[in-house]
């Protein structure tokens, strides 16, 4: 990974390996967590999905306050940007199908009943779709990094986020 990502430096080698297997780990779970806010909007109730969003972003923004001042290092770091909204999403799952809707919860019998094909079926698709899109949201951020080094990534994310956020909120 350290090849992959263009890094040099001891501590960031010995960090790569490490911070690309939770990043994985994280995106992976977040497929299924991503659930409860899809059944908040079905059921015509943004605002909770909303609400959650916002719990997981003041999380996050907690831990990353917390990281940096105790110089954890860049596992934590991914830890506290990614890790923490997964956990809160972790939460509003168990929250959403052990108190809010609870007759959503399939539980054992959708093993019993054979409906797990068709679940992973469709699932399977979604799961391509996903890394898709990882990969083409992450290609222009390894393009740099390889052209230019690791250090340039962030300052190309700077200006990207800042010329793209406009259309995204359809200012321009």
């Amino acid at each position: 990974w350290d090849r992959i990502l263009n890094v040099t430096d001891s501590v960031a080698k010995a960090e790569a390996q490490t911070v690309v297997a939770l990043l994985t780990i994280i995106a992976l779970s977040n497929l299924p967590l991503s659930l409860s806010g899809r059944l908040y909007y079905a059921y015509q109730e943004g605002w909770k999905a909303n609400f959650w969003t916002i719990c997981a972003s003041l999380a996050s923004l907690g831990a990353l306050i917390l990281t940096v001042h105790w110089r954890l290092g860049l596992p934590a770091l991914v830890l506290a940007l990614a890790g923490t909204p997964a956990t809160i999403a972790l939460l509003n799952v168990c929250w959403l199908f052990a108190f809010e809707k609870r007759e959503l919860w399939a539980g054992p019998k959708v093993l019993l009943q054979g409906h797990i094909r068709s679940v992973l079926g469709g699932s399977v698709w979604m799961l391509i779709n996903s890394l898709q899109t990882v990969f083409w949201l992450g290609k222009d951020n390894l393009l740099i990094a390889q052209m230019l080094g690791p250090k340039e990534v962030g300052p190309f994310n700077a200006v990207f986020r800042l010329f793209f956020l406009p259309r995204r909120r359809n200012l321009w």
